[in-house]
């Protein structure tokens, strides 16, 4: 995998919160209804059920780096499947952590009471922090760190029907991680040292101390 596995969370992002934003009365699978990415083909609104007129859009807005990348060399053993000429070496594997906002928009044209597009969003605001909800993020290598203000947008026109809109920031930290294709070759030979010393500042004779003890890797 090269950077964050868009592949994966992506999808993995419309199931969840899509099924944050149903009516709770609704089962997971009724109605045929599901959030969208921004800036895609859209897909049909409803014309019946109680997500009538709803649409969830959602769009990645920024990708920040957390820290500095952690650098792991992992080991690619002699008898690895597939084999290849880079067997019993070892291959650099970058690590980090990224903090993304995503931005969810929603549009109902169809208002009424508690059907407005604020109250989808606090609907998500607040199951996001189910128990079920945080390991299914997990699973996508995605954690929640906050969810930001809602805040209502203009109004739009559906043909004749007035569109309630309303936005959110959601900050979320997923992983990044990146192979290097080229080896960094292996490790042949280890050298300990030590300089460990008394309570007074003295330094202790070997033992217990190591002067270049060397260890020859197979």
């Amino acid at each position: 995998m090269s950077g964050i596995g868009w592949s994966e969370v992506n999808p993995g992002l419309i199931r969840i919160f899509g099924a944050l934003a149903l009516p709770s009365s609704s089962e997971p699978q009724k109605p045929n209804w599901s959030a969208e990415w921004k800036d895609r083909p859209l897909a049909a609104t409803p014309d019946k059920g109680p997500m009538k007129g709803t649409s969830l859009f959602m769009r990645t807005t920024s990708v920040i780096g957390i820290g500095d990348d952690d650098r792991r060399l992992e080991f690619i053993p002699a008898n690895a499947t597939p084999a290849t000429q880079f067997n019993n070496s070892y291959q650099e594997t970058l690590y980090g952590l990224r903090r993304v906002t995503l931005n969810l928009e929603a549009q109902m044209s169809e208002i009424s009471d508690g059907l407005e597009a604020l109250p989808m969003l606090e609907r998500i605001r607040t199951r996001l922090r189910r128990r079920h909800v945080i390991d299914d993020l997990e699973a996508l290598n995605v954690a929640l760190v906050r969810c930001m203000a809602s805040q209502i947008l203009p109004t739009s026109k559906d043909g004749q029907r007035v569109k309630s809109r309303a936005q959110m920031d959601v900050i979320l930290t997923m992983v990044s991680s990146d192979t290097d294709p080229v080896p960094t070759g292996w490790i042949a030979q280890l050298v300990i040292s030590s300089a460990i010393q008394n309570t007074d500042g003295t330094v202790l004779p070997v033992p217990p101390n190591v002067t270049n003890r060397i260890i020859n890797l197979p």
